[in-house]
């Protein structure tokens, strides 16, 4: 249901600090928050309400408690967006820093790929 990569920024080390817990912890915390917004439990209901990837990277950052820095990239299967009532399956993407998306979908009876979706870095908006 989730995508989620992170990089600590190394220069932080110059304070101490380990590059790698914050972005660690970060992803741990997207990953509870997915768990119990996407993923219903056995009676069929979910914890909390998925609002998107902007809420959820949020609220998973203010509960962390690690110090650092670091770039993110979430990618999450939305199925609960609708377009004109009707259901349409998506892939929410959010992007922190200079994190590269590229989205291939296999073409049809072959071994090859197509880029459906290419995220650069931060200053594009999709």
């Amino acid at each position: 249901m989730m995508l989620g990569v992170a990089d600590g920024v190394s220069q932080i080390e110059d304070f101490g600090l380990d590059a790698s817990e914050l972005p660690n912890e970060l992803l741990r915390c997207c990953e509870e928050l997915a768990m119990a917004q996407l993923l219903p439990d056995k009676s069929a209901k979910l914890d909390g309400t998925y609002r998107g990837p902007i809420p959820l990277m949020r609220d998973a950052y203010e509960a962390t408690e690690s110090y650092g820095s670091t770039t993110a990239l979430l990618a999450i299967l939305d199925n609960s967006t609708r377009i004109h009532g009707k259901l349409h399956p998506m892939i929410a993407v959010l992007s922190v820093g200079d994190c590269e998306l590229l989205v291939l979908r296999r073409l049809k009876g072959q071994e090859l790929f197509e880029t459906v979706f290419h995220l650069k870095d931060a200053a594009h908006r999709w």
